[in-house]
């Protein structure tokens, strides 16, 4: 399948925000699967709802997660000119489909590209994560964060979330909370306003209070220019109470969410929020006992993203795109989840977040097909061509099969030296020391070949029977005053060793090239 017709078949599902995902997550498991690649599935506490994470190639540190969600937006209230879950080619070079912007574009070429990724023999691995709820708060996220970082022994390195950036790597975005907060008041004629306490009256007092709290952090310089708006903003959505205008409203209550640039903290904001309800609940109970003020997080903060501009990322996704320049976004997305998770982060995927969640949501067919053209160059920086491992095996047989040689000429030049003329243990135990070193030096070589774990044990093992051997010759040397009798099983350990060492090495040139 192709990403147009994997996109034609994603769309189909009509997964919105807090709805069960099983559907679609199953359909992405059993397509991945189906190329070998084994998944694993992080579900919710009800069992409704699962992510999927999977590692593409070698279990090796420095992987690169490619994420994303399959939850989309309601289209519920927007005049679609077509049906919004069937993938419809406008024949003006677009895609017209709820999620096919955000994001099952990405999703898309990910799953696309995997053939190649499979038949790439990946030095360093390739992860796809892809979640659920990320529409109503990111929920998801960190479940599915710990879930890598608890599953795989190795350590990915980056991730990239495949939001619509039109392709430009963003490396902030800001964080994320919604709250509602309901005031109980007390009711009454309104010409008593002042004798009771109106539920609406004070709804506004804390509404103020949150548009003073934006304006004091402005004033007080917390301003990040990369972002636009460049501060953190506080905003009511919504403000409900009252049955008559005649009435003290004892009933009222907001939906408001606080969006934070990095050097801001949500959870900061609402403990100051939280600090002056307690006040005002202190205060107004002495005119209306039950006076009460009830905030509630309808999700947990998201964290912003504030990846430096300097960290290798950046530079890194930079070379699989054609933008030559970074930016960032104002919208929440679960790159500051990933970040808080271990990973260098950034946001970088095809589409544009102007088509996000409107009526007649589409995805350019070019931005698709620099989509696929992202994660082939991902694929290629993250493979070694055969010519290289050949070079590199054949360099360190050659290294190895010298240091043998050297080795075991040296040992033979020392007994016919010491068959004429005897010996000095002195001399000959600074030289044996030195080759000593040699060999131990040797072994880090081949703790990092990476590509080849076995191998690099067998030579570990091989290498410490060589320096015991060494060492074993020199204390029997000693204790037995004949050096020839010592160094002759030396030589006749080593050079089957050598032997060993050349047949087994040659067998993994052959199996992994």
């Amino acid at each position: 399948m192709n990403e147009v017709e994997i996109l034609r078949k994603l769309v189909s599902f009509p997964v919105l925000g807090g709805e069960s995902n099983l559907s679609i997550i199953t359909w992405i498991q059993n397509y991945i699967e189906s190329y070998g690649i084994k998944t694993s599935l992080v579900p919710n506490d009800e069992g409704n709802k699962a992510s999927l994470h999977c590692r593409i190639g070698l279990a090796i540190d420095g992987g690169v997660v490619l994420s994303g969600h399959t939850d989309v937006v309601s289209v519920a209230g927007q005049e679609w000119s077509t049906d919004p879950f069937v993938l419809t080619d406008g024949e003006d070079g677009k895609l017209y489909a709820r999620g096919s912007c955000d994001m099952k574009g990405f999703v898309a070429c990910c799953l696309a590209v995997l053939p190649k990724m499979v038949a790439a023999n990946l030095e360093t691995p390739i992860y796809f994560a892809f979640s659920y709820d990320e529409e109503i708060g990111c929920l998801a996220g960190p479940d599915l964060v710990r879930a890598i970082n608890a599953h795989y022994y190795e350590k990915p390195k980056y991730a990239i979330i495949g939001e619509p950036t039109m392709l430009q790597p963003m490396i902030g975005q800001k964080g994320i909370c919604v709250l509602e907060t309901h005031v109980n008041g007390s009711a009454g004629h309104s010409s008593r306003i002042l004798q009771e306490v109106s539920a609406i009256h004070e709804s506004a007092r804390l509404v103020l209070w949150l548009e003073d709290k934006m304006k004091q952090l402005v004033n007080a310089g917390r301003i990040d220019t990369r972002f636009k708006p460049p501060h953190s903003s506080l905003h009511i959505g919504q403000i409900q109470g009252g049955i008559a205008p005649n009435i003290i409203a004892d009933q009222a209550s907001f939906f408001w969410d606080v969006s934070t640039i990095p050097m801001d903290q949500a959870v900061d904001i609402i403990a100051e929020f939280d600090t002056y309800c307690q006040f005002k609940e202190t205060t107004l109970r002495k005119i209306y006992p039950d006076f009460r003020i009830i905030t509630k997080q309808h999700h947990p903060p998201v964290p912003p993203l504030d990846t430096d501009e300097h960290d290798n990322i950046v530079a890194f996704t930079l070379s699989l795109v054609e933008n030559d320049s970074w930016g960032t976004v104002s919208y929440a997305a679960e790159a500051g989840q990933f970040a808080e998770g271990g990973f260098q982060s950034i946001i970088c995927g095809p589409g544009s977040i102007a088509q996000a969640h409107r009526a007649n949501e589409f995805i350019e067919i070019d931005q698709m097909t620099k989509g696929i053209q992202m994660i082939e160059k991902l694929i290629h920086k993250l493979s070694v061509k055969k010519i290289m491992k050949r070079n590199i095996l054949l360099l360190c047989i050659i290294s190895m099969l010298g240091l043998l040689i050297f080795t075991n000429v040296d040992h033979i030049l020392w007994l016919t030296e010491y068959s004429k003329t005897g010996i000095n243990w002195t001399e000959e135990l600074f030289p044996l020391l030195i080759n000593n070193i040699i060999w131990l030096s040797l072994i880090p070589l081949f703790l990092i070949w990476k590509t080849h774990k076995e191998l690099s044990k067998s030579i570990f093992i091989l290498l410490i029977t060589t320096v015991l051997v060494q060492v074993a010759t020199t204390v029997f040397a000693q204790i037995t005053n004949d050096p020839l009798e010592a160094g002759l099983p030396f030589v006749i350990i080593t050079i089957p060793l050598s032997i060993i060492l050349l047949i087994f090495v040659v067998k993994e040139l052959r199996s992994k090239t």
